[in-house]
């Protein structure tokens, strides 16, 4: 298969111009070869240079762009070109671990190494091929069109153990790509099992973000997590396994089975292609944590011959577990307060089946900044998450039927995507009022919007006449 329609013209171009008239080895390596064999474009294109230094390379380069060093120590060139792309040119290279740490490694650059040698040093298979551009064709030393195709996530050498990132890479490229590891691959990641402390808050940010936004099957990685023992250090995920769950409505099995089902429903939603990367984050990262405040909440009972299962308050009982997790994985405090928002809510049509225009305006104002249509997109995943609902004589109102009509009654509302947005405002007040701008006017103001959402007023013309009836009992009688 010729992989090189997945390769942009432009840095095709640049290779025929720098490297191939001087008889320059040049490679492509890394992810891209990996996505091009899969029929898709590359994020990232990482070129492999052999035969010249880092100097010369740079001087080559120079009339196709702005040239950075920014990597000189691990001998990587960065092109900015006239079309705004960058693009990573680096020489092949040893690494040799030396410390703790990602930067504990002693990293050697040979012009003239094996490329075999120099794809040893990459993660899993899939990762280690090579594309020739003078030859057009794949250097694949370990397989990895053969993992790729049978979807195995296998390490390319020992020496996978140097990084324990690659543990975490590994979690997000199984949910990625529909990868199970290899049975070799993980005994070596349980034996670094405490290097987890030597990872930065920012690297393991990173690989669970590529979780949250890339994932095509979520559940993959977290099951990975769980053979490796990584999940270990996640708690708070680890303690959902062996869960109990009320067996009329969650047929499926644990909280973290559960869990993971709602999360593979939720990337699979139509709608799920066009949102934002920090959408997708918020919404996924919601998904795997709205029930980790069951295992603080269970109750059995007994209810005619059967074994129920309740965890009612779990929705408010996880959040700190959710705040401490989102906290150790290095979440950004701006997305933190949203998922925390998503799911201290993702009870709301359950325990409140009877839906007004009143909660749900209440519910809207609650959430912000989130909306009620991402709360929606958690309530169907967490619905499509079970196995079997209930035909219990006592079922409630599904939530599938309660989406439906909260997301009618949202737009009828005109709030699927944020909170009311208040009628009176202060210039109103004072212009209307006579009164002087003060604290009166923000307490007015804020009385004023309670009323809104309660619908005691729904345009300017009503809100008017509620202000006046205020001012006359509340205002006037004071003088």
């Amino acid at each position: 298969m010729s992989i090189s329609r997945f390769i942009p013209k432009e840095l095709l171009e640049i290779v025929r111009n720098c490297f191939d008239p001087r008889g320059i080895p040049a490679y492509l390596v890394g992810g891209a070869v990996r996505d091009a064999l899969l029929g898709m474009k590359g994020l990232d294109y990482d070129t492999e240079v052999y035969g010249i230094s880092l100097e010369k390379l740079s001087e080559i380069l120079l009339p196709f762009g702005k040239v950075c060093m920014v990597g000189k120590s691990f001998g990587v060139v960065k092109l900015k070109t006239q079309s705004g792309r960058y693009y990573d040119f680096s020489l092949p290279r040893r690494d040799s671990k030396l410390a703790p740490g990602h930067r504990g490694f002693q990293i050697d650059h040979d012009p003239h190494l094996d490329p075999r040698d120099a794809a040893s040093r990459r993660d899993f298979t899939i990762n280690a091929m090579m594309y020739s551009f003078k030859d057009q064709k794949v250097l694949d030393f370990f397989n990895g069109q053969n993992d790729l195709e049978h979807r195995v996530l296998r390490h390319t050498s020992p020496a996978f153990v140097e990084d324990p990132l690659r543990v975490l890479r590994g979690m997000h490229f199984a949910s990625r790509f529909n990868l199970k590891a290899a049975p070799e691959t993980i005994p070596l990641c349980k034996s670094i099992l405490s290097s987890y402390h030597e990872l930065s808050l920012e690297r393991i940010y990173n690989e669970w973000l590529k979780w949250a936004t890339l994932s095509v099957t979520p559940s993959l990685g977290i099951l990975f997590l769980e053979q490796t023992q990584w999940i270990e250090h996640t708690p708070e995920l680890a303690r959902l396994r062996d869960c109990p769950q009320d067996p009329i409505w969650h047929s499926e099995g644990d909280v973290l089975t559960h869990t993971l089902l709602a999360c593979n429903q939720l990337v699979r939603q139509p709608e799920w292609i066009k949102l934002t990367s920090s959408t997708r984050a918020i919404l996924l990262f919601a998904a795997l944590c709205h029930d980790f405040g069951k295992p603080d909440t269970l109750v059995f009972e007994h209810e005619e011959g059967i074994r129920r299962v309740r965890a009612k308050g779990h929705a408010t009982a996880g959040i700190s577990h959710i705040g401490g997790f989102l906290s150790r994985i290095g979440v950004p405090e701006t997305l933190r307060k949203r998922i925390l928002l998503l799911t201290e809510n993702h009870m709301f049509g359950v325990d409140a089946p009877e839906l007004s225009e009143k909660s749900l305006r209440r519910l809207a104002h609650r959430l912000h900044p989130e909306r009620i249509e991402n709360l929606l997109s958690l309530w169907t995943a967490d619905r499509a998450g079970r196995h079997s609902l209930s035909t219990h004589k006592k079922k409630k109102l599904g939530v599938g039927e309660s989406v439906l009509r909260m997301r009618k009654m949202a737009e009828d509302l005109q709030i699927t995507q944020g909170a009311p947005t208040p009628i009176l405002k202060g210039k109103m007040i004072i212009q209307e009022t006579g009164l002087h701008p003060g604290p009166r006017i923000g307490k007015i103001q804020s009385i004023a919007y309670e009323a809104q959402l309660d619908g005691e007023f729904h345009d300017e013309e009503s809100a008017l006449q509620w202000l006046k009836n205020y001012i006359d009992e509340n205002i006037k009688s004071d003088e």
